[in-house]
């Protein structure tokens, strides 16, 4: 139910973004980095079911309705070690979207994982390192 949930709002939302089928901003233009967690080394923090299958929903979505490249949507992934979702290799792929992506360019995030709110910094932090 939430990933099909999450499918048809993000259909719709890319749908209004790029009416008509006709991107008003060009292929190249846009950049993505999707970040999924189920499984942390923390033994404390419990396993998500779904999070990585979200992300890789939200990839096909946007390669196949959003019209993004696929070399330039970013997937890392619990599930995978060659492109885990480290905070070294978060930041990575930060700086090569920032080294490459022009200043109008559309650059969407989307992280699925645990998430807690610091209650002396009111800040959301996502957890300790998946490495």
């Amino acid at each position: 139910m939430r990933m099909t949930v999450l499918l048809v709002f993000f259909v719709v939302f890319f749908a209004a973004l790029f009416p008509g089928g006709s991107s008003a901003l060009a292929e190249e233009s846009r950049w993505a980095l999707l970040v999924g967690i189920d499984d942390y080394i923390d033994p404390g923090i419990s396993r998500l079911t779904g999070s990585v299958n979200d992300v890789t929903a939200v990839r096909e979505a946007l390669v196949t309705r959003a019209q993004f490249p696929s070399g330039q949507v970013f997937l890392l992934a619990s599930d995978d070690p060659g492109n885990a979702p480290t905070t070294g290799n978060i930041l990575a792929k930060l700086d090569y979207i920032a080294e490459r992506a022009d200043t109008d360019d559309l650059v969407y995030l989307h992280f699925s994982l645990h998430a807690v709110t610091d209650p002396k910094t009111k800040k959301t932090v996502a957890g300790k390192e998946v490495e």
